[in-house]
């Protein structure tokens, strides 16, 4: 149900460097999970980290990450920042809404923290948060569209897939077959 792959940030002893890696996952209609010089064995999944923002598209890492909580058995740590502006204080809490909602129904063991400051990029902030609470698995979006800005200094994933701390990432792509339409 998803790739499994190694990847390192110079990538001289492995088969995939971070330019590969990207061009590996970008495609990919299937989750890819990118680990670092060594795959994790299998019962190193009981702690993952579910950073949610402002992008509606981030519902769809709810559902990955709940696959871990139900054939894992889990527990999923839904990051989330605190915002100021009322808007994107909404963004965010629909975004935890559906996601309760969610694990309430699948009964999948789960728990809230927020951040009690603004953070950029909280894919970036919950690899230095993994430590902290012992996570093994972090769940990132991948950037569909690239600006000018990425083209320039590279995408946002780039310093998330190849961590320093070998933490492994999902790397979900956005799909635009998913729609559910409205009643």
């Amino acid at each position: 149900i998803m790739f499994v792959i190694g990847v390192e940030k110079k990538g001289k002893n492995s088969l995939f460097n971070l330019k590969k890696a990207r061009k590996f996952i970008k495609p990919s209609r299937l989750p890819v999970m990118t680990v670092g010089k060594k795959i994790p064995e299998s019962n190193v999944f009981q702690q993952v980290i579910l950073p949610l923002d402002i992008d509606r598209q981030q519902k769809e890492k709810s559902l990955w990450a709940g696959y871990f909580s139900r054939f894992y058995h889990a527990k999923v740590h839904v990051l989330f920042a605190k915002y100021k502006d009322q808007l994107l204080k909404r963004k965010v809490k629909d975004n935890i809404d559906f996601t309760e909602k969610l694990y309430k129904n699948l009964e999948i063991d789960y728990n809230l923290c927020q951040i009690d400051y603004e953070v950029d990029d909280i894919d970036h902030f919950s690899i230095e948060y993994a430590p902290t609470i012992g996570a093994s698995l972090t769940v990132i979006m991948m950037t569909n569209y690239y600006t000018i800005i990425d083209y320039i200094f590279g995408p946002k994933e780039n310093a998330i897939i190849a961590n320093e701390k070998g933490l492994p990432v999902l790397c979900i792509n956005e799909r635009d077959d998913l729609y559910v339409l409205c009643t």
